[in-house]
């Protein structure tokens, strides 16, 4: 070794488990860019964490505002119960998720309004199945009308199938698979 190089002794500080000195004049810290990019890089831990602590990272996270209490309740039901964050947005816009002011209430699936959506998928698969019966027994497949009716059945059946799927069929199949269905739920 010259006289010019000597050893360095170099210590890493890691302050506050997101910032850290990694030697000499270079310092890292974590700042992210984005909303996405802490969802993205945070632990589900964490991001229980932060969402319980900040009304923003809760809103772009779950899609809907609350209060501090209700924050941690709806927290709470995520971990107990194992829902995604897209379960917990799809429990709240078909109503089996209740929010007010000082409570959040995971309400029991009712049986009649998965019937009353299958019955409803069925209904209007008949409808389009008439309509497209109705449209290939023309004689002139060929015609730019003809093909842009085709694609509007499909367009208008695709659409109404994911808002009763959304709204009437899945809330019931995450609660039983989660086992929340099992508990003493409110109606």
């Amino acid at each position: 070794m010259s006289q010019n190089e000597e050893s360095v002794d170099i210590s890493q500080l890691n302050l506050g488990q997101a910032n850290r000195n990694a030697g000499r004049d270079y310092y890292e810290m974590l700042i992210p860019g984005s909303i996405k990019l802490v969802l993205a890089t945070q632990s589900r831990e964490r991001l229980n964490e932060m969402a319980q602590d900040n009304n923003y990272l809760f809103k772009y996270r779950f899609g809907f505002e609350a209060t501090t209490p209700v924050r941690k309740q709806v927290i709470d039901m995520l971990t107990r119960y194992d829902l995604s964050d897209k379960e917990i947005r799809i429990l709240k816009r078909s109503g089996q998720l209740v929010i007010n002011r000082t409570k959040a209430i995971l309400k029991k699936p009712s049986r009649w309004i998965t019937i009353f959506g299958w019955a409803y998928v069925v209904f209007i698969g008949l409808v389009v199945f008439a309509r497209l019966y109705a449209l290939t027994q023309n004689q002139e497949l060929e015609t730019a009308e003809h093909i842009l009716q085709l694609i509007l059945t499909y367009v208008i059946f695709s659409i109404v199938l994911w808002v009763v799927l959304s709204l009437f069929i899945l809330p019931g199949r995450i609660l039983k698979q989660s086992g929340a269905d099992r508990e003493d739920l409110p109606l």
